[in-house]
């Protein structure tokens, strides 16, 4: 029977901001010495201590939020456009 290897999930190409980017890559730079840190390497850590940390439930609890501002926002938009409507506004 072949071994098998622990090496994990791959997380390809997920795509970030740009300020949460340059963070991560000033980061890697500051921790690294004379040279920077390998920006998978600052990634895989920072995941890492987020989830081990206890950082998941605010994490989800964050996604939550963010969820229900989105929808709040979206809601008041269109009450705000039907107000409209029903008072002839432009």
């Amino acid at each position: 029977m072949a071994k098998r290897q622990n090496r994990g999930l791959k997380l390809i190409g997920v795509p970030v901001e740009p300020d949460l980017y340059d963070a991560i890559e000033a980061f890697a730079a500051e921790n690294g010495g004379e040279k920077p840190l390998p920006m998978a390497e600052v990634c895989r850590k920072l995941l890492r201590e987020a989830f081990v940390d206890g950082a998941g439930e605010r994490v989800a609890a964050d996604l939550a939020d963010t969820g229900y501002q989105d929808g709040l926002r979206r809601g008041m938009h269109e009450a705000h456009q039907h107000m409209k409507k029903l008072w002839g506004g432009k």
